[in-house]
């Protein structure tokens, strides 16, 4: 009796983290979807000029990367740290969420009227928590195809930063403590998946 309790206690389990991950999986998939159509109709619209297409563009960069480091931790088979990478980016979120009306540091230029906190930003936040989760994990692999991929999350780290001090959407403080944040938390959520992963908690 007790085992098939156990049994049905880890099926809900099983099904609940597939729900997660399906559910925020798809969410990328949207954005990246929204990104691709943007730039299409853009380059139609002869009212836009190139540099406001990348520019609006941008803002996706760091779901782009949250998607690419999915799929690239399905590819590694790191299913354990795929779990783990989802709940920290989701956990990302909500917490800038909870810090922006607690600090109250208004944006450069409000977004709308009731979007006017910008400490820390969230898309720097996501981008650096991308960037140091994917460096540890793509770390160990000692492959040029690898060092490639973590110069390229770099880069969309840094583009991702210029882009919301260019748009005025932050200031270059709120910016830098949203990448200090995300990377923090990179770190801190890797280590525990790797920690919990070891004991086999999961």
């Amino acid at each position: 009796m007790l085992n098939k309790f156990r049994f049905v206690v880890v099926s809900i389990e099983v099904e609940f983290d597939r729900s997660i991950f399906w559910a925020h999986s798809s969410s990328f998939v949207l954005r990246i979807l929204d990104i691709i159509i943007y730039i299409i109709e853009s380059l139609f619209d002869h009212s836009r000029d190139m540099y406001n297409i990348l520019i609006e563009a941008s803002k996706n960069i760091p779901f782009f990367m949250g998607f690419l480091s999915i799929g690239l931790l399905i590819f590694l088979q790191e299913k354990r740290l795929l779990l783990f990478y989802v709940i920290g980016f989701i956990g990302n979120e909500l917490l800038n969420r909870v810090l922006k009306p607690i600090l109250q540091d208004p944006r450069p230029v409000s977004i709308s009227s009731t979007d006017i906190y910008g400490m820390p930003s969230g898309h720097s936040q996501l981008a650096a928590y991308s960037l140091v989760f994917m460096t540890l994990v793509l770390r160990e692999k000692r492959s040029g195809y690898y060092d490639a991929i973590i110069l390229l999350f770099s880069v969309l780290t840094l583009a991702t930063m210029a882009q919301r001090v260019v748009t005025k959407a932050h200031s270059l403080e709120q910016v830098i403590v949203g990448a200090l944040l995300g990377g923090i938390l990179g770190y801190i959520v890797y280590v525990l998946g790797k920690k919990i992963s070891k004991k086999g908690i999961l």
